[in-house]
């Protein structure tokens, strides 16, 4: 397993991108995890610049970061992108922004690119939306063969459903021969959506959803919660049994990368990571 961070775990409203880096190389340096995740989103430039933001020297100060780490991923931009809208310009803009990113994320050399399945019809072709989506994955995904480069889509949003999400996964990648994978996010797994049960409960634990996903998993998304809704917490104060989550992932011999995804009010970011190599046996 690759243990790492997601860089959305430092707080990068009272942070720089490059004192946030810099953070990240500190815990790196005293715990020896081998993974990080890059955040590319957008929004208010904290985490990343826009995709079409980026500088020389910014990929030049990413690049030097990302040496330290033997495993590398990003997550995409999602907030307020619509890839599956009925009005073209809308959609197709949608699309050029996570081109654009995804173009990044190849020239940084990542190993992984994390979606999210956005966007909605609003309620004119409701029943076509999972197609629309498939499409739009194929597309992205199509940007990624031939780079090294694995789009990693993640339970949430419009595949929020656990089952639905490895079914259009398995599907691009048996048969269009995509490089996809899941990123299987234990915090989304435990929370309902519309007022149903929560995704994992028709597998029976969230160690057994991750059981039912083994084939198809590249990277976990660690964070807890007390079961209503996304709140991002440290991973043992919440409902969800994570540490089951690591030992099953043990005994599959799982050898993607694990990154902790708690939010930055979490207190002792140090603490989360011990408790995460304690119950690896690091």
């Amino acid at each position: 397993m690759q243990i790492g961070i997601c860089l959305s775990a430092i707080n990068h409203d009272r942070h720089t991108r490059s004192e946030a880096r810099e953070e990240i190389l500190r815990l790196q340096e005293r715990f020896k995890f081998t993974s990080v995740e890059l955040i590319l989103e957008g929004i208010g430039r904290r985490f990343a610049p826009y995709p079409w933001e980026w500088t020389e020297e910014e990929f030049k100060e990413v690049k030097a970061f990302l040496t330290h780490f033997q495993h590398s991923g990003a997550h995409l931009p999602f907030f307020g992108l619509n890839v599956i809208c009925v009005n073209e310009r809308v959609r197709d803009d949608a699309m050029e922004q996570m081109r654009l990113a995804i173009e990044v994320a190849k020239r940084l050399g990542l190993d992984y690119a994390v979606a999210h399945a956005t966007g909605t019809t609003e309620g004119i072709m409701t029943a076509r939306e999972p197609r629309r989506q498939f499409l739009a994955f194929t597309r992205l995904a199509g940007l990624c063969k031939d780079s090294g480069m694995t789009l990693s889509i993640e339970n949430a949003q419009n595949l929020h459903d656990i089952g639905a999400c490895a079914d259009m996964i398995r599907s691009l990648r048996n048969n269009e021969g995509l490089p996809v994978a899941m990123t299987f996010d234990t915090g989304h797994a435990n929370i309902p959506k519309n007022s149903g049960e929560a995704p994992y409960k028709r597998f029976g634990t969230v160690a057994d959803a991750l059981g039912e996903c083994k084939d198809i998993i590249n990277n976990i998304h660690l964070h807890n919660n007390d079961g209503t809704s996304d709140q991002h917490r440290g991973i043992m104060d919440g409902s969800a049994d994570l540490k089951a989550c690591i030992r099953r992932l043990q005994d599959l011999n799982y050898q993607g990368s694990i990154s902790l995804e708690v939010r930055p009010q979490t207190q002792d970011l140090a603490g989360e990571i011990s408790t995460l190599m304690e119950w690896i046996g690091a």
